[in-house]
């Protein structure tokens, strides 16, 4: 059936109102019964049907008005909910950026602090090249520290931290523990030689125990070359010795072989402060001696001695010498002068730079006066 005129008007009313923004076709369903009555016998004048055509319209522009500025609303409240919500966002990114700049800088102080003690302590054990990196990376952080990003701070921060684990802590020399037994052969541990020193204990021997510290230090490694120490894993035995020089075997012997002495005096190298040490010390000098002239020939025991090669010429005396026999012999062996000592503890011979040998029995050590 063709559209009416009522059904045409009532149509480009509902478009012009909406303009797009819902579908015409649901409001002019809407408005059309009230068009139509209007338009109906109901009103037979003119005049009440152009009243009735007025109302319909205010009718329609009412119903479309609500619909359009209903519309209107809910737009603009989700808007301005979508931009609280960026607003929001962009201050709690700004925030969490500020908090994270912040943190950045705090952590750069701490680096720095610790980073510049650190590269003066390690100065004279650090390589060069890693000295020079460390204060390359603190320069960089002390330029960055309030003007870069968090990320540059940050990165700048850890380059720091890499060069002072690169450098490390300072070395430790090596160190033994040191067990020792008591009287009952109990067995007490103690952290360094000194601790044997101020113990109360009643101990009698030491060995040493677990080695501590990363690396040998020049003293050990005189001491290997000394030949105080077979090889330098077994340096610890003169820590040991050090230990037990107080109460131990050696400090009750008078004397000490050539074996001893190297030990001995490897250990006072490690240990100055032994409180035996003084007294050790003055075997070992006095031992030292002794060897000394007994290799120059300034000090001798019985038997033949050849002048000029054993011994020197001079005047020697033996001391102790009750039944002594001592005679001076030439190129042939024959005796240019003897004497037997019966009561006598002292017997003093000259020898000459013509004398050929000398010869001694059940004397005690000659010594050149």
């Amino acid at each position: 059936m063709p559209e009416s005129s009522l059904d045409a008007f009532a149509r480009f009313l509902a478009k012009w109102f909406v303009k797009g923004r819902r579908a015409s076709g649901a409001i002019y369903e809407a408005v059309k019964p009230y068009l139509a009555k209007a338009f109906t016998a109901t009103f037979g004048t003119r005049k009440r049907k152009i009243l009735a055509a007025s109302l319909a319209l205010a009718i329609l522009v009412g119903v479309t008005g609500m619909t359009v500025g209903g519309n209107y609303s809910e737009e603009q409240a989700r808007i301005a909910a979508v931009a609280v919500k960026a607003e929001k966002d962009a201050a709690l990114a700004t925030a969490a950026a500020s908090r994270k700049l912040g943190d950045a800088r705090s952590d750069a102080a701490e680096r720095l602090i610790t980073g510049e003690g650190f590269r003066v302590e390690s100065a004279d054990y650090a390589v060069p090249e890693d000295t020079a990196a460390l204060e390359a990376a603190l320069t960089k952080l002390r330029t960055i520290h309030y003007s870069g990003t968090a990320a540059e701070v940050s990165t700048a921060s850890s380059k720091v931290s890499i060069w002072v684990e690169t450098i490390g802590d300072r070395p430790i020399p090596h160190d033994w523990r040191i067990s020792c037994n008591d009287a009952k052969y109990t067995a007490h541990d103690f952290p360094t030689f000194r601790d044997v020193w101020a113990s109360t204990l009643e101990l009698v021997s030491c060995t040493p125990g677990t080695m501590t510290g990363d690396f040998y230090t020049d003293i050990q490694n005189a001491a290997v070359a000394s030949g105080a120490s077979p090889s330098i894993d077994k340096v610890g035995t003169l820590y040991a010795v050090c230990a037990d020089l107080s109460f131990g075997t050696y400090g009750s012997l008078a004397s000490y072989s050539d074996s001893q002495v190297k030990e001995l005096t490897g250990a006072l190298t490690i240990c100055p402060d032994q409180p035996s040490a003084p007294l050790i010390q003055l075997k070992i000098t006095a031992q030292a001696k002794a060897a000394a002239d007994l290799a120059s020939g300034a000090v001798f025991g019985s038997g033949v001695r050849r002048i000029g090669e054993n011994i020197q010429p001079g005047v020697y005396v033996s001391e102790g010498s009750a039944g002594c026999y001592w005679e001076r012999l030439d190129s042939t062996g024959e005796i240019i002068d003897n004497n037997f000592i019966m009561g006598a503890t002292r017997a003093q011979v000259t020898v000459q730079s013509s004398d050929y040998s000398f010869n001694s029995t059940g004397c005690s050590q000659w010594r050149r006066q």
